[in-house]
């Protein structure tokens, strides 16, 4: 995804069909937004979700994309629990490195003191406040942190 023009009607007609897709195998259809891309908030991707109207398709809910983006944990808590298919749980420092993109990227290998993003509590991400906001829905969702071994 890229910040370039799209068409909303055009990519909610196509996640409608990845999300049978998957409803036809017996999982379930989960968008990321990416605040460098054209689905840039929590808002951006439940809009395309919604505009879709599969019941297979929904969002996958990052700290990182979520704190990036400034959308307040309060808001995460207004996204319906049907629409959560995961959350990702990470965190970073507060200062954006370079550009988007590469804030959130692992530079060279997973051995070099490159990594950017950070284990839960290592960073200055509202954790607690987005574990609150989605609490409530978790049983819902699948949850995963993002993990990198110790250079």
């Amino acid at each position: 995804m890229t910040d370039s023009p799209w068409d909303p009607d055009v990519w909610a007609q196509e996640f409608a069909v990845l999300a049978a897709q998957a409803d036809g195998v017996g999982a379930r259809l989960g968008i990321e937004f990416l605040p460098w891309s054209n689905i840039k908030t929590v808002h951006d991707g439940l809009r395309l979700v919604e505009a879709a109207g599969h019941p297979a398709g929904g969002l996958i809910i990052d700290a990182w994309h979520s704190e990036r983006a400034g959308t307040p944990a309060a808001e995460l808590a207004e996204v319906p629990c049907s629409r959560i298919v995961g959350v990702a749980l990470d965190d970073a420092d507060a200062q954006v490195i370079g550009t988007l993109f590469e804030d959130t990227e692992v530079i060279g290998t997973l051995f070099e003191d490159t990594v950017r993003r950070r284990l839960c509590g290592e960073g200055t991400f509202d954790l607690p406040g987005i574990i609150c906001a989605d609490a409530a829905k978790a049983q819902h969702a699948s949850t995963h942190t993002h993990t990198h071994p110790a250079p």
